[in-house]
């Protein structure tokens, strides 16, 4: 069997899938929550890059939408930057409820 066969159980046909590193060791609640935040934006601003992709300059073909398209792109933005604000509330806890951006 292969590397890459026993890396994907040998059933997956095709390319493997990039996946996003995770922090490996005994790092900090705050080292591990400011990655994934970090994380979050990047993937953020590649969520709302969408909007301005050439497509929406074209003309709607029979059955798009392009208006639900991007309301559901907003939208995905919206609870990625949630996600990133209830992350920054680990922090707030962790020092007992005192707001990161009260420095």
């Amino acid at each position: 069997m292969s590397d890459e066969e026993s890396n994907t159980g040998g059933d997956q046909v095709g390319p493997q899938r990039e996946t996003v590193s995770t922090p490996v060791g005994p790092e900090s609640i705050e080292g591990r929550v400011r990655h994934a935040r970090q994380v979050i934006e990047e993937i953020s601003k590649i969520v709302l890059a969408m909007k301005r992709h050439p497509y929406f300059d074209g003309e709607q073909k029979v059955g798009e939408n392009h208006g639900e398209m991007i309301a559901n792109i907003m939208l995905s933005y919206r609870h990625l930057e949630d996600a990133r604000m209830r992350l920054g509330k680990v922090y707030q806890a962790k020092d007992g409820g005192t707001s990161v951006y009260k420095q």
